[in-house]
Order: C-alpha cells, then sequence, then structure tokens
C-alpha cells in the first residue's frame, strides 16, 4: 500500500500529467488498483495517507484536473458498490407529505 501512495503522490507533482496521457492512464490506473485495495474491502483511504479533498483542490489550482478527476473516481466506484449490495435487501423509508 505504501509503494501505491508513494507512486500517487509522484505523478500527482509531476507537470507531464498536464500533457501526456501515459502519465494520466497510469494514474487512472494506481486509483482504481488503490479503489480495490482499500474502499471495496471496506477499508478507508486515509487522510495522512491520501488527502483526497486536498488533491481535488490542488489540482484546480494547478490546472490538473484532466488527470486528477479520473484518478478520485477510479479510487471512489469501490464505495457505491458496497453501499449498492449492502442496500440491495434494504426497506428504502420514504417522506408522504
Amino acid at each position: 500500500m505504501e509503494t501505491t501512495y508513494k507512486y500517487v503522490r509522484i505523478l500527482l507533482r509531476s507537470e507531464r500529467i498536464k500533457t501526456q496521457s501515459g502519465e494520466r492512464s497510469l494514474l487512472k490506473n494506481l486509483g482504481s488498483w488503490l479503489g480495490k485495495l482499500t474502499i471495496a474491502r471496506n477499508r478507508p483511504v486515509r487522510h495522512r495517507d491520501l488527502d483526497l479533498k486536498g488533491i481535488l483542490y490542488e489540482a484546480y489550482a494547478q490546472g490538473k484536473m484532466i488527470a486528477v478527476l479520473p484518478f478520485v473516481n477510479k479510487v471512489r466506484p469501490g464505495e457505491h458498490g458496497v453501499r449498492a449490495r449492502a442496500c440491495r435487501g434494504a426497506a428504502v423509508a420514504s417522506r408522504s407529505s
């Protein structure tokens, strides 16, 4: 896990992710891997390991959203799958007017 975080940080600092699709693809693949190792297994991405909210703010300020948004989206989908499976049979309360 630490190696994955290390290479994600290296790629996020790189200016090449703005222009090279190979770098963006690698970052996106690392995001998918990280999501499968953490959130899909019901384990959190700890803030001290990787601050996803901070990464989004920095990417916006530095013009790197083209690379960071796909990365964050690949990290997060596992969470939605876990919730969907857990809530599939649950009754949903509705508000009546």
